[in-house]
């Protein structure tokens, strides 16, 4: 592999969660070696930031954070998906490693079963049955 890390960024929505579903099952039947080393990631991406004056963005990751920061009435902002964030808004969630979250997605003999899905429909037929 080129790159040693895959990194997924989707929507903190469940449209998002369908892409990133979507996505894996993709690699699955694809590349099954690059989720079964351990090199494709789920960018976390928070549903608030933390706003203010010039160039302040602090993204809020739990409820907890996001209490806190109401809590001391600063200025918050509502992330509705990936498309809101400016480039450097952007880098802070996915891309720098300091601050970013990422999910490593692990491989499971499950995922065998889910690609299975996708095949001919005998082979539908007789997972659904079981």
């Amino acid at each position: 592999m080129k790159y040693d890390k895959i990194i997924c960024a989707t929507d903190p929505d469940p449209d998002g969660g369908h892409i990133f579903c979507l996505m894996t099952i993709a690699l699955a039947i694809l590349v099954p070696d690059v989720i079964k080393q351990g090199h494709f990631y789920l960018s976390q991406i928070p549903l608030y930031a933390e706003i203010g004056k010039g160039k302040i963005f602090n993204p809020i990751w739990t409820h907890e954070e996001l209490n806190k920061v109401k809590s001391q009435n600063k200025e918050t902002i509502l992330i509705k998906g990936l498309g809101q964030l400016s480039p450097w808004q952007l880098k802070i969630c996915c891309l720098d490693e300091k601050t970013r979250k990422l999910e490593k997605v692990q491989y499971s003999e499950d995922i065998d079963k889910i690609v299975q899905l996708f095949s001919d429909v005998s082979t539908k037929r007789e997972l659904l049955k079981s």
